[in-house]
């Protein structure tokens, strides 16, 4: 595969054919492929691979390092969601405060981190 749109279509085919372990190898093969710019699809369909297997540090450090090469404003208040869900998780509150603030400072209408923002401003975080 040469092109980082072959590897998300193999994984997206191998996920539907319910071959995780297959999807997992080749979204990891895209995002270390240092031949094209860094496939922000890639980065989060493996990060969202990882959320939901329950492995949560490594969806975190995916969605950080698809932070980095973001440039979709609305997109990135997305990942800063995701990332604020996990941290939560995680006992990190504050640092997901800072995510959800990130997040509504991005995109004023992400309606779920403005939610989740009230709720823990609710609960006394």
């Amino acid at each position: 595969l040469t092109e980082a749109w072959e590897y998300d279509i193999g994984s997206y085919i191998a996920f539907k054919n319910k071959d995780y372990e297959k999807a997992e190898k080749l979204l990891n093969a895209a995002v270390q492929n240092g031949n094209f710019a860094m496939p922000v699809g890639s980065l989060l369909n493996l990060a969202s691979l990882y959320n939901g297997s329950g492995r949560r540090i490594q969806a975190a450090a995916l969605y950080k390092k698809a932070l980095e090469v973001c440039t979709d404003k609305r997109l990135e208040a997305d990942i800063y969601y995701k990332l604020a869900v996990i941290q939560r998780e995680q006992k990190e509150v504050r640092t997901a405060l800072l995510s959800l603030r990130r997040a509504v400072s991005l995109d004023p209408g992400h309606t779920r981190a403005r939610l989740m923002l009230k709720q823990m401003d609710s609960q006394g975080y």
